[in-house]
């Protein structure tokens, strides 16, 4: 059935008319046009475990219509994501150019997530010697990504965060879909840490495009903010995957 609201040409609170890219334009009126397109295309990139009561065939066709996208945006926005979702104004000119990386689609934000997961494991990933797992590991991560986690030292890493690592890591004998999970698990961690003074709305945006934690723990941050920052930085700032990059 069509409503009103589907005849209506301007965006309602949390959603825009526009079908995902950015549109063009400065000052105000263009942040905020350029947000509300942001905020619908992600609306369409939600991992569908947050809807676990939807069939997934209607999670499918709610992704592909502008009117699917509000039925979600709606319902995150009294769960997981009301700041993104809730009809709430751009965050300032300033907190998008510090984190450009919250306008990368869907895989180019995962595959940074992978990087800072990586970077994160580096100490346990050092210790994997055997051809096998070396070979998971690689096939998992990608060469470039891998080969820049061991080039991180690892003689500052205390034992407890050496063991840590490698708990997380589960010695690599999982399959590379599991060992990729694990890996993005980590970087999410690492995210919630660096970015628990930053404007809310970041942490949602990488949130719901990825599957609920069933963890309630806080997790402990093992690399500094400034790392982690400058790693989503570049990824922002290419636009590309960071899986693609060279070291």
């Amino acid at each position: 059935m069509t409503t009103n609201a589907d005849q209506r040409p301007e965006a309602v609170p949390g959603i825009a008319a526009a079908d995902g890219a950015a549109p063009a334009g400065t000052g105000t009126g263009g942040l905020q046009r350029r947000w509300q397109a942001l905020v619908d295309r992600v609306a369409g990139e939600v991992d569908a475990g947050w809807l676990s009561d939807w069939p997934p065939a209607l999670v499918r066709r709610a992704r592909a219509s502008r009117l699917g996208r509000r039925l979600i945006a709606e319902r995150l926005a009294e769960t997981i994501a009301p700041r993104l979702f809730g009809g709430h104004p751009a965050p300032s000119a300033a907190t998008l150019a510090k984190h450009a990386w919250i306008y990368l689609p869907r895989a180019g934000l995962s595959a940074a997530i992978m990087e800072v997961g990586a970077l994160s494991l580096s100490p346990a990933i050092h210790r994997v010697v055997a051809r096998e797992s070396v070979n998971r590991l690689r096939s998992a991560l990608g060469d470039p990504r891998y080969r820049r986690a061991i080039s991180v030292p690892v003689s500052s890493a205390s034992d407890r965060q050496v063991r840590a690592a490698w708990l997380a890591l589960d010695d690599c004998s999982e399959s590379a879909d599991a060992i990729r999970q694990r890996v993005c698990m980590r970087g999410l961690e690492e995210l919630t840490c660096a970015l628990a003074d930053e404007h809310p709305v970041l942490l949602e945006r990488l949130r719901v495009v990825h599957a609920p934690n069933a963890s309630r723990e806080q997790p402990e941050g093992w690399l500094s903010q400034r790392v982690v920052l400058a790693t989503m930085s570049d990824a922002g700032e290419t636009g590309e995957p960071a899986q693609d990059s060279q070291p």
